[in-house]
């Protein structure tokens, strides 16, 4: 008799099973070093063959961004819920937490007295993190900017001869 009652909490705990599975399937932890000083677009995208290696500390994915701003990866991207967080070198090699803020949240520059609710215009920030798929390579990419409000001037843009020219050279 114990082993139906066994079987039977088996088949109720299933379901629960199940949806855990999916839920940490979904999930992405990612971790992103920023150099020290860096400004600008950041883009990291998937390059298979010729992509850094996946680097892990537990179950986080780190991404080291190099100084052209341009990370190729060997990790896979995809839509899901990424836990990010963003780091940047300071003058002594530590890493300092970066805040993430969205440029929509900001009205125009010209504007002498904004709403209480915006965000200060010379914070530090990453700002606007997005996942896009890029319909030639068939994949997707992650794109962001590092700076402060009030001095970016491209918002997550990168011609695609920059990005190119690196894959190139990346190559050789």
């Amino acid at each position: 008799m114990s082993s139906k009652i066994w079987y039977l909490k088996l088949i109720a705990i299933t379901p629960l099973l199940w949806v855990i599975g999916i839920i940490i399937n979904a999930l992405y932890f990612e971790k992103y070093i920023i150099p020290a000083n860096y400004r600008g677009v950041v883009y990291v995208i998937t390059d298979k063959e010729n992509g850094k290696n996946r680097t892990y500390d537990l179950f986080t994915r780190i991404y080291k961004i190099p100084n052209s701003g341009v990370l190729f990866t060997k990790f896979n991207q995809r839509s899901g819920f990424n836990k990010r967080r963003f780091y940047q070198v300071d003058k002594n090699g530590f890493l300092q937490p970066l805040g993430v803020l969205d440029y929509r949240s900001y009205i125009e520059k010209w504007v002498i007295n904004p709403p209480k609710t915006e965000p200060p215009r010379d914070s530090l920030a990453v700002f606007t993190p997005e996942l896009n798929y890029d319909s030639n390579s068939k994949d997707y990419h992650t794109v962001f900017t590092v700076g402060k409000y009030k001095d970016i001037k491209v918002w997550n843009y990168l011609p695609e001869q920059t990005i190119d020219s690196l894959r190139n050279t990346l190559k050789n």
